[in-house]
């Protein structure tokens, strides 16, 4: 760590008047070659859409793909099985935030899938959080 921080070009000890000294949670890389700080992040959409991906696939933790096909297959949200099945244009965000509406979430909940429903709110809360 103490080499980390003497090669870093960010300081390290920051004082925040009012709030004091602070830790760092990230300090980004800083690249020679172009000579400039270089954050790195993964956005939050590409991780929404990834989570659809999964969902898709395979089950994910304690939600079951089966739940979400299911619910497309009832034919009362706006989750369609192709967007299941045929995994359709997996990089759409809009398919992800249907995926995990509160709607989707709703049908499992009256379909007694309580654990994928809670799955389900949680991502599309996480998200909208961000």
């Amino acid at each position: 760590l103490s080499e980390w921080k003497e090669k870093s070009c960010v300081d390290h000890d920051i004082v925040i008047p009012g709030l004091g000294k602070m830790d760092w949670f990230y300090i980004p890389e800083f690249s020679r070659a172009r000579d400039q700080l270089e954050v790195r992040k993964i956005d939050y959409t590409h991780t929404l859409t990834a989570h659809r991906r999964a969902i898709c696939k395979r089950d994910i933790g304690i939600a079951q793909r089966k739940h979400f096909q299911k619910v497309a297959e009832n034919g009362q949200t706006s989750l369609k099985v192709g967007m299941i099945e045929d995994s359709l244009n997996m990089q759409s965000t809009d398919y992800a935030l249907v995926t995990f509406s509160e709607a989707v979430q709703t049908e499992m909940e009256k379909m007694g899938f309580t654990d994928s429903a809670a799955v389900c709110k949680m991502i599309r809360e996480w998200f909208e959080a961000n």
